[in-house]
């Protein structure tokens, strides 16, 4: 175990729109700068660090540049990789260090996960952007969510009206 020294995203948030965290704070100019570029950096792969401090105003919480999402990606390494996955990922859990790493905290809720059960999960959101929600049941069984015996085609029917009303973006990298 090691200690994680970095920044809360809530509290960056905070700092970056001047909304002071300890009702008190004032934020510099240049503080609020740093805040949005190092939340800016958590979701892109481009180096923010150079850019000019008169340069901040032009910068959006909503970039158009490259997104990389540092939290979907560490949690995909923690379920293809290692299948221990941290089970509150909430951004009270997280830390955003200065090397631009990721730092989970709180390991109260950890979830084992076993191969055929990582790949039925990956299987499952895979199936969920096609639209293919009888794939979908079936990667639901393999991992257990629904049990045998269970009527297949009422749950297909549920996931149907509950999900297909989700839009899903995909963002071309280049």
């Amino acid at each position: 175990m090691e200690w994680i020294i970095g920044e809360s995203p809530t509290d960056l948030l905070s700092v970056s729109t001047g909304n002071s965290i300890d009702h008190g704070s004032r934020y510099t100019e240049r503080q609020q700068f740093d805040a949005k570029r190092r939340l800016l950096d958590l979701v892109c792969n481009k180096d923010l660090h150079t850019y000019p401090l008169y340069l901040a105003s032009t910068l959006s919480l909503a970039p158009r540049v490259k997104p990389v999402n540092k939290g979907v990606e560490a949690s995909l390494v923690q379920l293809l990789e290692t299948g221990l996955l941290h089970a509150d990922p909430h951004p009270g859990n997280l830390r955003y260090t200065s090397t631009g790493q990721i730092g989970f905290l709180d390991f109260g809720l950890l979830c084992q996960m076993e191969k055929k059960h990582q790949y039925a999960m990956l299987a499952s959101i895979v199936h969920m952007v096609n639209g293919d929600w009888e794939s979908l049941v079936r990667a639901l069984i393999e991992m257990d969510v629904v049990r045998l015996g269970t009527n297949i085609r009422r749950v297909t029917m549920v996931s149907y009206l509950v999900l297909s009303t989700l839009k899903f973006q995909f963002i071309a990298v280049s």
